[in-house]
């Protein structure tokens, strides 16, 4: 029976209040203790012993034999069980991935003589039974011998099925994608924290990977307390000291004469990247207080090459795009007894980068299909601090709490290399950035889960109830558009068509609560079967002006004097099954169906809030923004609105799949199934007719940003994976259809009709739908002291949107799609690349030496880039990509461990 002290505990977290957050789950160790005839032992102790840090977990098994051990840390784990008049047995090795849940089963014989515990140790493949969900992990051996050429998780994260390389998008978010939606929809946690911005769902910064444990990338999981993510969650789990003293260390090293030449250079760059790091961990008190500290920096003398066919001799060339990586972490955890434990970390990212050369992804949105020439170009300024404290403790043997209080903080300057305005060609994109941004974001969370164990005659269930309350705020938020963006009609073309001269900023100063809360249910009722029932509520106080009454009501047709209501009917049930039918652990079978609610972009706020006027000028006659006569006062209103009723993003997911154990192989099959609503999407409704008049004479132009937007997705996931004696493989196959309205929130769709809001005829293949992605893993010791690793990765080509370069519908925008073609139905290049780590270790002393060398795209092959694919009908570059990935390089560099 649940203690008066669990059941008080348990009703005061449901009535915390909670913020709408992608979490970590904490991982868990479950099982049954039965007796040699099989009966379930009752109230055995069970004690899970951290093999590094020394701590020690305790349960006490129920009445029906069932053991939970939640919350705990992810390592290496001894496990025994204790019971009087009984035998100990002890599991010497448990292996616990971040965000598992690991079964593991005792068998105790009758004894009336204490004896010395019976160790049991595995020796073949089992599959997690507990597990419903799609998730892939990334261990801390994976981690360090994968090669890798950014060192960033969220870049690994691209190996996992159904994950892939997000699209460019100039903006800081995350660079992967995971499931059916874009990385607007992705949601990354650190250590249960939220790493994420509210304004477009940015990432807000990195941590060094000497600092990662292991991470996760859950495709779809019917844990009822992850949330914010309408698609995947990457759930990343730090470094921890030990009772051992230890330093290691790293140094990489980059130079062109390694490298070869690139597809679009003349010669050349003088290339060069040193890339450093070091980290130091142990224990200040052994078993009881232990620290570890990393720092990483990277310093890279990049280049990019402007082709443009000869369209543009006078823009081509190999530019300097110099790059500065600071990151650091540090993290104290302090066990006070066996029922307490504290953990303090902080991280923190400094960097400073050119970017937008040689791709602009804010001049195509508005019309242009070509590179971006390097005063294109931008310097991004970028500061992240976080900081994070976590107090866990137990109330008895099945009780556990976890809060966690979080404050992370960044801000990015976004200044353009270039001045006077924007020139959007066919074939190029010249002359300063559309955007130059100040960012920020300031985040303050507070969450409290608290989990326990029941058992009675409907089986066992592990109850785990939480709130989460995140208040946001704009740190510094000012959006200019550029001084001007001329458009030009052809490349020829001596003088631009149209002008766009901005007039103010936008600026963000709406601070929003997000609330949350979830009541999740872990139901075995027997010992072969997992059920994971769960429900979740998400509130945003503010997360789309909710009760904004808009000063345009009554002058615009589609604009009312209502007060937009708040979306408050975000309920999100979730099911999910594990069945080992056998009960062997060697077979599984997996389903489950979930909504996920994305945050809200408060970005769109900014938009609708705005007093920044927009001037467009037909036939300007000039490229000078000075000598455009604007009488500034008589420039119409060029306002946003939202639509009347703004809901949530979410989505439906249904996924059903079977792992099975076949000797040394495990082989592993899902299908997933996402469909998505409620996603953002933008038009101009300020058309000209024919005679060049506008629909609405009094405004220069009327942006509509609608949640109507749609997504589609349909995935196919095979994995196998074999462990050798001496090597490994693992092989991922991912078949995906992805279908998208839009596939970047600022990309104004061709249809303009204020009274018709569906937008089924824009649904077409997303801009990340690759067909088919296979990525291939393989290491072995070699003769000699070698050890090597090779990663090899292919991707049917993306697809490009075909358009006319005219403005056809008279929006003012000259994305108008070529006749009879729907969106994105041109695919472009594909990828294939082959990347080899060597490595031999070298005792030194009591250090150990690791000589590596990296080798990325071995084979040299000619990788064009999909998001430089000219699609713009009036191009001679139409079809062409103008940009391709690096060729071959090599990188040298040691390693070092005490």
């Amino acid at each position: 029976m649940m203690g008066l002290k669990a059941l008080a505990a348990l009703a005061l977290s449901a009535c915390l209040p909670a913020f709408l957050l992608a979490q970590a789950p904490g991982s868990v160790v479950t099982g049954t203790v039965r007796d040699s005839g099989r009966t379930p032992l009752g109230d055995a102790r069970i004690i899970a012993r951290d093999l590094e840090s020394g701590f020690t977990y305790t349960a006490r098994s129920s009445l029906a034999g069932r053991y939970w051990l939640p919350g705990l840390p992810p390592g290496r784990y001894a496990l025994t069980a204790t019971q009087v008049g009984y035998q100990p047995v002890r599991h010497a090795s448990a292996v616990l991935a971040v965000g598992q849940t690991l079964t593991i089963d005792f068998v105790l014989e009758r004894s009336v003589v204490q004896l010395e515990p019976i160790e049991v140790v595995a020796n073949e493949n089992r599959v997690a039974t507990g597990e419903s969900g799609i998730a892939t992990v990334f261990d801390r051996e994976a981690l360090a011998r994968l090669p890798e050429e950014s060192r960033q998780f969220t870049d690994l994260a691209r190996l996992a099925p159904g994950a892939t390389s997000a699209v460019e998008t100039g903006e800081p978010i995350a660079g992967v994608s995971v499931g059916a939606l874009s990385a607007y929809s992705v949601g990354i946690v650190v250590d249960g924290g939220n790493l994420m911005g509210q304004a477009i769902n940015e990432q807000s910064g990195r941590i060094p990977l000497l600092a990662v444990q292991e991470f996760g990338v859950v495709t779809t999981s019917y844990a009822a307390e992850f949330g914010q993510a309408a698609s995947g969650v990457i759930n990343v789990a730090t470094r921890r000291g030990t009772n051992r003293f230890a330093v290691e260390g790293f140094g990489l090293y980059r130079h062109r004469a390694l490298n070869t030449q690139g597809t679009f250079e003349a010669a050349k760059p003088a290339y060069n990247r040193t890339h450093w790091g070091v980290a130091a961990g142990g224990p200040l008190a052994r078993s009881r207080t232990h620290f570890f500290l990393a720092v990483e920096r990277r310093v890279e003398n990049a280049f990019v090459t402007v082709a443009t066919g000869g369209a543009f001799p006078s823009a081509e060339g190999t530019f300097r795009t110099p790059f500065t990586d600071n990151l650091l972490f540090a993290r104290v955890d302090h066990r006070a007894g066996q029922t307490h434990q504290l953990t303090l970390r902080y991280t923190g990212e400094l960097f400073n980068q050119v970017a937008d050369v040689g791709q602009s992804p804010f001049c195509a949105a508005v019309g242009g299909g070509g590179p971006g020439a390097y005063e294109q170009g931008v310097t991004r300024d970028h500061r992240m601090h976080s900081v994070l404290l976590l107090d866990r403790w137990s109330v008895g043997t099945a009780t556990t709490n976890e809060a966690r209080l979080h404050l992370i903080t960044y801000t990015e300057d976004r200044e353009p290399l270039g001045v006077g305005g924007a020139r959007i060609y066919p074939s190029l994109c010249a002359g300063s950035n559309l955007v130059q941004a100040r960012l920020g974001n300031v985040r303050a969370e507070f969450k409290d889960d608290l989990s326990t164990t029941v058992t009675g005659a409907t089986g066992t269930h592990r109850l785990k109830v939480g709130g989460l309350a995140s208040w946001l705020a704009p740190a510094t938020r000012v959006v200019t558009f550029a001084p001007a963006a001329f458009i030009f009609a052809t490349d020829s073309s001596s003088l631009p068509a149209l002008a766009f001269v901005g007039l103010g900023a936008n600026r963000l100063n709406v601070r929003s609560l997000q609330l949350g809360a979830y009541l999740q249910d872990d139901w075995s009722p027997v010992s072969n079967l997992m059920l994971n029932l769960g429900l979740r509520y998400d509130l945003e106080t503010n997360g789309t002006n909710q009760g904004f009454v808009s000063p345009l009501a009554g002058s615009l047709p589609f604009v009312t004097a209502e007060r937009r209501p708040i979306d408050a009917d975000n309920l999100a049930p979730r099911v999910g099954l594990a069945w080992d039918p056998a009960g062997t652990g060697r077979t599984v079978v997996r389903g489950g169906f979930g909504i996920f609610y994305d945050q809200a972009l408060s970005y769109l706020i900014a938009l609708e809030r705005s007093t920044a006027r927009l001037a467009l000028v037909a036939d300007p006659g000039t490229t000078d923004a000075s000598q455009i006569p604007i009488d500034t006062a008589l420039v119409p209103a060029a306002p946003t609105v939202l639509g009347r009723r703004m809901r949530t993003p979410f989505t439906r997911q249904f996924s059903l799949g079977v792992e099975q154990a076949l000797g040394e192989f495990v082989v592993r099959v899902d299908g997933l199934l996402v469909y998505g609503r409620n996603l953002p999407i933008t038009r101009e409704l300020n058309t000209l007719d024919a005679s060049g008049m506008r629909r609405f004479p009094a405004y220069q132009s009327v942006l509509q940003s609608l949640n109507r937007g749609e997504a589609l997705g349909k995935l196919l996931l095979l994995r196998a994976t074999r462990q050798f004696a001496r090597s490994w493989i693992d092989v991922a196959y991912t078949l995906a259809s992805r279908q998208t309205t839009t596939d970047v929130w600022f990309q104004r769709v061709p249809q303009v009709d204020p009274d018709e809001e569906d937008f089924a005829g824009e649904l077409g293949p997303a801009a990340w739908d690759e067909r088919h992605r296979i990525v291939g893993l393989a290491g072995s010791h070699l003769p000699l002291g070698f050890d090597g690793t090779v990663k090899i990765v292919y991707s049917s080509g993306r697809p490009y949107n075909a358009v006319t370069g005219t403005d056809d519908n008279g929006d003012t925008i000259l994305n108008d799609r070529i006749p009879g073609e729907g969106r994105n139905a041109r695919r472009g290049p594909d990828f294939f690349a082959i990347d080899l780590s060597l490595a031999r270790t070298l005792r030194v002393g009591a250090a150990d030496l690791r000589l590596r060398a990296n080798v990325y795209n071995m084979l040299n092959r000619k990788n064009l880039s999909s998001g430089a694919v000219v699609g713009n009908l009036r191009s001679p570059l139409f079809g062409n990509s103008q940009a391709a990935l690096s060729g071959r390089q090599v990188e040298l560099g040691a390693e070092a461990g005490y």
